[in-house]
Order: C-alpha cells, then structure tokens, then sequence
C-alpha cells in the first residue's frame, strides 16, 4: 500500500511529460485523429466542412514539440483533407481547385502552428520567471510552497513518512563582506546544486530566500531520512560551505504545510544557538527522540 501511494505520487508528477518522452504516443494519437476527422469529413460530403476538428491534432504537435513536426502534422492534415473533400465529390473539383485549397489551407495551419509556439514560448518564460529562482536555477518560494502542498495532498498515508528541512548558509554576510557578492553566489549555487543531486524525483528542494533554502524528502521509513539529512549536511558542509539545518519528521496524515514549516524552524533555531554547521532533527513520531544531532560540520 505504501509504495503503490509513492509510486502513485512520483506518476502523477511525471504524467505531464509523457508527451514529451514518449513523442511516439503523441504521434499516434494525433494522426489517429487526424484519420478519424478525415473520414468524417468524407462521410459528410463536401457541402459540411469539418476543418476546424483538424486543429486539435495540430495543436497537440505544435503545444508539445517543435515548428518542423509541426510542419509534417499539417502536410498530413492538408493531404487528408484534401482527399476526403475530393473523394466525397468528385465532380465538383479540379485538380487546380483541389490544389489552391490546400495551398490556402496550409498558410493558415502554418500561421496557426507559429503563433501557437510562440505563445508557448512566452507561456514557459513567464513561468519560469514567476517559479524558478534566477541564481540557483531551482524552485523559488512560490513554486516550493505550491509543490508542498500538491506533495501533502497526494500523501496522505500513514506510513508515508515526510520531512521538511530548512537550511540555512553560516556567516553568509560575512561571506559576503569578506570576499565579495560573487562569492556569495557561487556558495548559493553550490548549495543549490548539491540539493537538486540529493533530491530524488518524489523530493522537493528550493531556494526560500536569500541563504535559506528547504528541501523535503519523502519515504516508507523515517530512519532513510535521517540518514538523508545527515549526508546531505556533510556534503553540503564538505563541498560546498558550512550550513546549519533544521529538520522536522512527521507521517503523511498529521503533514501540513503549516505544521512542517514552523517545526522545521523551530530545529533550525536549535541548531543555531547549538553552535551551527550541523543538522537538527525533530519529529512528533511516536517512540522517537526529541532533538536528534548528527555533528557533521565543523
């Protein structure tokens, strides 16, 4: 039951791309669509035009891929409509007029194709910027909160674990002060690297603001992610700068949004007035410890 609700949540976050991966099954289903559209466009008679369910097949093309399969969608369209209009009445068409059809046909899918990916384009650049941090180039606050929540909904099993960490960079405006801004950056995304290798494709990392950043690890057993958090604060500390983490673990029915954020805090503050560089982990687990240390910074 629990690895069926991971495996569930993992397909839920990949079921958007299956286009994208699998461009084999779009393939399929446009060009079936585009058969089925023609041959009631045959079946209807030349009078009844049925040229507008032709678009969805392309829009499919034109949203998931690129302008040149886009061009190779019309020239199919363009060939099935033309033949289902001239086989469902011969008489009533020239090869001439057969030809300036399609000629007329193919200007307004290809315009429409190409205002289609460009809209597209401009569609993934304004959400990139209202969700991807711009110097780390992973999730910023928003787009972190908005995947925690859709994460919490879809885990709501007792026996799925979820844990919430912040971290935070040590001394970052000393690092800042001593060896300047770009520095600092490149300690930002440093860490922010380390995190997206961590991080597994059920996880979740991003930068919250400034030198804080949260991750959330879920799994079937609490004692994986304590492990994961006391690796992640050594390779962080080790190969990227000292960081201080604070960490809460809980079961996916008690997990709110809520209740994470503030106890994950919470351990982060502990750590902070500990002496800093290591992780803090709290959880309201039954039969677990209050403050679990793992000393693996300085």
């Amino acid at each position: 039951m629990v690895k069926k609700s991971i495996r569930n949540w993992a397909n839920l976050k990949t079921a958007r791309r299956i286009f994208h991966q699998r461009p084999v099954i779009l393939w399929v289903v446009s060009c079936v669509s585009v058969f089925v559209v023609a041959l009631a466009d045959y079946f209807t008679g030349a009078l009844v035009t049925l040229s507008a369910f032709y678009l969805a097949p392309l829009i499919l093309v034109a949203w998931k891929r690129s302008m040149t399969q886009a061009q190779l969608m019309i020239l199919l369209i363009v060939m099935s409509w033309a033949a289902a209009n001239y086989y469902s009445a011969p008489e009533l068409y020239s090869l001439d007029i057969v030809v300036w059809n399609a000629i007329v046909h193919w200007l307004h899918l290809t315009l429409t194709a190409e205002v289609l990916i460009l809209f597209r384009k401009s569609q993934n650049e304004l959400k990139q910027l209202a969700n991807i941090d711009s110097l780390t180039g992973i999730d910023n606050r928003r787009s972190f909160n908005t995947k925690l929540f859709s994460i919490l909904n879809n885990l709501k099993v007792k026996d799925i674990y979820v844990t919430m960490a912040i971290i935070d960079v040590d001394f970052f405006k000393k690092i800042n002060d001593e060896y300047g801004h770009p520095h600092g950056d490149l300690k930002l995304k440093q860490v922010a690297s380390i995190l997206v290798k961590t991080c597994s494709e059920m996880d979740l990392c991003g930068r919250l603001g400034g030198d804080e950043f949260g991750v959330v690890f879920v799994s079937s057993n609490p004692h994986t992610l304590q492990t994961r958090l006391e690796t992640l604060s050594k390779r962080l500390n080790n190969e990227a700068t000292a960081c201080s983490i604070g960490a809460f673990v809980t079961d996916g029915v008690s997990a709110t949004p809520e209740l994470i954020y503030e106890q994950a805090d919470c351990s982060l503050y502990k750590t902070k007035f500990s002496g800093r560089g290591f992780v803090t982990i709290t959880s309201n687990l039954p039969n677990s410890s209050d403050i679990l240390k793992a000393n693996v910074g300085n």
